[in-house]
């Protein structure tokens, strides 16, 4: 339901924030990994996350071995 505007590229912001807890996902978007509820298989070996908002979130395959270990506990 809202938008923050960041100066900062996504890079420098990820290193400020808790490593376990947010992860990036695609070129522009991080993730609060307490708010996934479910992790799917799409095509081209993406993903696709369900948080716990209902919204649903695309994984490149660029940054899949972010959520690697998230893939094997949900």
């Amino acid at each position: 339901e809202e938008v923050h505007v960041v100066r900062q590229t996504l890079k420098k912001l990820l290193i400020q924030l808790p490593n376990q807890q947010f992860k990036q996902i695609h070129r522009s978007i991080m993730v609060n990994t307490k708010h996934i509820k479910a992790i799917k298989p799409h095509i081209n070996g993406e993903y696709i996350l369900k948080l716990s908002g209902g919204e649903r979130l695309k994984v490149s395959r660029t940054y899949k071995s972010n959520i690697a270990e998230l893939i094997s506990i949900k």
